[in-house]
């Protein structure tokens, strides 16, 4: 049988000290799940390590620099006048950075002990240690997201001079010998919209020079960073755009790279600092084909969203965990807070919508593994991008309810700063923003289905899930979800054969009915495993409720071309313009 919260938790009035690994059963079975009974037992020890240094070591520094004195701090020039442009974080955060660096979060595969067993470590292991990490510190996580795409990139892209100077720096786990990595993208006039990038490159002499303005550049004190940059003889949009990779300092010590104009102040991400930058003749390496920089980059952005979903699942659970702890001991009205109703509802409702979020972003992992493996074909590569755009999607819009429902259960202490809630909604609100606004990351979802019908692939992926569930006490729940994927199948096709308004009118509408078809199939997947391999029926529970409350909906009839009257009546509604009661016939059904 799976652990008990309560025993673990005991008497523990707070999460003050505890080993995030510990206490955390959803999330230790969904990994044991996945990575078979082998690795686990392998692995289990590195989620010990990191649970134990995200709960005891870097939880309480954490605190400390939630509070914005310690923010990170920029000296643009040093007492002779000579730009340095160094951030200085404060001590508190320079040793989450460096713990965070030292955890193997990156370097675990490139370790000698793993190197000398001939392990390979699945992302699925380093995923794990992130969410175990990011309970405590998500800022620092997203240096090492940024990062790990670095090592990525040039894995995949980089020639061999570029990999054997870099990537030893990249991955290493000593802090006396660390680089990091960024991805600078965004400009005034290009965010979401990537194709409006203006930072050029030049070739001169056989050497790249960039010349642009970054304006919001997250990791801006890193060593190296990926740029795109447009190439002067290429055409507009993301064709014309390159992958440069820039060491930001020369073997002195003196930028080359980029100046850091100024920091940004942001609700928080609080020891993560995003700058404003300049490129000025900055020198440059080309990275893979100078005709493919978008193409390169959009797979760095597929597990970019792949980690934000993680981080969201990681910060909901944190602070669902405050909150469960808080009414475990608090009492009101002569009784302890967990027993009201109202109480029972917020925890249940939010329980099952972490799982359920929880469920599609470890199958998106999954995918991921699955991609990069040997044997890999067309369709896994469809169904790791439209899942990867999924979660990061959905990890965004859910991450803040959770997080504000729970909220709640603590009532006036969530506005304090000691408990830590204050911080977990900043870094929940974010968390929809970082990949593009939803809005963005729904037409992603949208676009992966009309461009490369990967919702084809995701529902013969969904069917196969279904087809493998033999267990008797699951069958009418698989029955009901196998009905819904296929209403939602015909949905979709018909949406998909609207004009392009109209699609993108339904594109959220559209992610949610997916993402609970994605969330339904995979819970009822790990029901039947714990329910063969531990004798446990509580994921069956979980299942039948989450189908219950969360997968019927009126969703599917807006997809097929429902509801369109309401964007009808959007210059009515939301510019309050007068409407002649005598007009009201019609636009409103009759009785």
């Amino acid at each position: 049988m799976s652990p008990d919260i309560e025993t673990i938790l005991k008497d523990l009035d707070d999460l003050e000290g505890l080993n995030y690994y510990s206490y955390d059963p959803a999330f230790t079975l969904q990994i044991r799940r996945y990575l078979g009974e082998d690795a686990y037992a392998f692995f289990q020890p590195y989620f010990e390590e990191i649970g134990e240094l995200a709960g005891v070591k870097v939880a309480p520094l954490a605190e400390i620099i939630n509070d914005p004195r310690h923010y990170p701090q920029l000296e643009n020039y040093d007492r002779h006048g000579n730009r340095i442009d160094e951030i200085e974080l404060h001590p508190a955060g320079a040793r989450i950075r460096e713990r965070a660096f030292a955890s193997g979060m990156i370097g675990l595969p490139y370790e000698d002990r793993i190197r000398s067993l001939g392990r390979k470590v699945p992302r699925m292991v380093r995923f794990a240690m992130g969410y175990l990490f990011a309970q405590a510190e998500v800022s620092s996580y997203y240096e090492i997201i940024a990062s790990d795409a670095c090592v990525t990139a040039l894995e995949r892209f980089a020639n061999h001079d570029i990999k054997r100077k870099l990537l030893p720096m990249l991955t290493s786990m000593d802090p006396g010998n660390l680089s990091t990595g960024a991805i600078f993208l965004s400009e005034k006039g290009a965010g979401s919209d990537i194709g409006a990038i203006e930072t050029r490159a030049t070739e001169e002499a056989g050497q790249w020079k960039l010349n642009g303005h970054k304006w919001f550049a997250a990791c801006a004190n890193a060593d190296v960073a990926l740029v795109l940059a447009r190439i002067d003889d290429q055409s507009n949009g993301t064709g014309g755009l390159g992958l440069f990779l820039v060491e930001h300092r020369d073997i002195t010590g003196a930028p080359i790279g980029w100046k850091i104009n100024r920091l940004k102040t942001t609700a928080g991400m609080a020891n993560l600092p995003i700058g404003e930058i300049v490129f000025e003749n900055a020198p440059a390496t080309l990275i893979g084909s100078a005709s493919k920089g978008f193409e390169q980059a959009r797979e760095l952005f597929n597990i970019g969203r792949i980690s934000n979903s993680i981080a969201a699942c990681s910060t909901a659970r944190r602070a669902f965990f405050e909150a469960l702890t808080y009414a475990r001991w608090r009492e009101t009205f002569g009784r302890p807070l967990r027993d009201h109703p109202l109480i029972r509802a917020s925890l249940l409702q939010s329980a099952l919508r972490l799982e359920g979020m929880m469920a599609m972003s470890f199958e998106a992992v999954h995918s991921l593994d699955l991609y990069e493996g040997a044997g890999a074909g067309p369709g896994d590569k469809k169904v790791y991008r439209l899942l990867a755009s999924l979660a990061g999607y959905w990890g965004g819009r859910t991450a803040p309810k959770i997080v504000s429902e729970v909220s709640g259960v603590l009532g006036g202490s969530a506005a304090v700063m000691d408990w830590g809630l204050p911080s977990l909604v900043s870094n929940a609100s974010i968390l929809g923003l970082w990949n593009g606004s939803l809005n963005m990351q729904a037409l992603d979802v949208l676009h992966c289905c009309e461009r490369h019908s990967a919702h084809v692939d995701l529902f013969a992926h969904l069917r196969k899930m279904l087809e493998n569930i033999t267990e008797p006490m699951l069958r009418g729940m698989k029955e009901r979800v196998g009905a819904f994927l296929a209403r939602l199948g015909e949905a979709t096709e018909q949406m998909l054969s609207h004009d392009e308004d109209q699609r993108q009118w339904t594109a959220a509408n559209f992610c949610r009915s997916l993402s609970m078809a994605v969330q339904a199939t995979t819970l009822l997947h790990h029901a039947q495993w714990q329910m063969k391999t531990l004798d446990d029926g509580r994921g069956a529970l979980v299942s039948w409720h989450f189908i219950r409350n969360h997968l019927e909906s009126p969703y599917l009839e807006w997809l097929a071309g429902g509801n369109l009257d309401l964007l009808r009546d959007f210059e009515t509604i939301v510019f309050h313009r007068p409407l002649q009661s005598s007009k009201l016939a019609d636009l409103l059904p009759p009785d």
